[in-house]
């Protein structure tokens, strides 16, 4: 396992995949600023060293709010992958994270207990919160029936009191 630093770039150093599929509406842009702002950088750019440029493979979303809030320099990894690699690997940092689900119980439960004033910045819209919030407060815990002890043979059907 390759161990990597943490540089600090100007942002004029870094270049965008001119090929990167995905795309950041300005309403996530100005979110993951909110972000940066409140939380810090926790997530640094992930870049390679190609043909004399600093090519980002992930963070495009957050360099493009890196400049929103006119800053200079930005935190990078440079992997140490080949052009090919790292452009496989562009995808799959992508994909792999729209494959994860969601536990909505929890989810709301967590957001629940979130400080209105951080509710703007974490991504959310509005209605979903709504709608996570008003599930887990309709979640009623269901009785758990009674068992009766009864004889049975092979055959017998038997249901559970409503």
């Amino acid at each position: 396992m390759a161990n990597y630093k943490i540089e600090y770039i100007d942002i004029a150093e870094l270049t965008p995949f001119e090929k990167n599929p995905k795309v950041h509406p300005e309403g996530q842009i100005n979110k993951i600023t909110k972000s940066i702002g409140e939380f810090g950088w926790t997530n640094p750019i992930l870049a390679i060293r190609h043909n004399g440029k600093n090519i980002i493979i992930a963070g495009h979303g957050r360099v493009e709010a890196a400049k929103l809030a006119n800053m200079g320099e930005v935190p990078v990894i440079f992997l140490e992958l080949p052009y090919e690699k790292a452009m496989a690997y562009n995808l799959a940092d992508n994909k792999l994270a729209e494959l994860a689900e969601w536990d909505e119980q929890k989810l709301a439960e967590l957001i629940q207990g979130i400080d209105k004033e951080l509710i703007s910045i974490i991504g959310f819209e509005d209605d979903e919160i709504s709608m996570l919030l008003d599930k887990l407060n309709n979640i009623v815990e269901d009785e758990v029936p009674t068992i009766q002890e009864a004889k049975s043979k092979y055959g017998d059907i038997f249901g559970l009191g409503a």
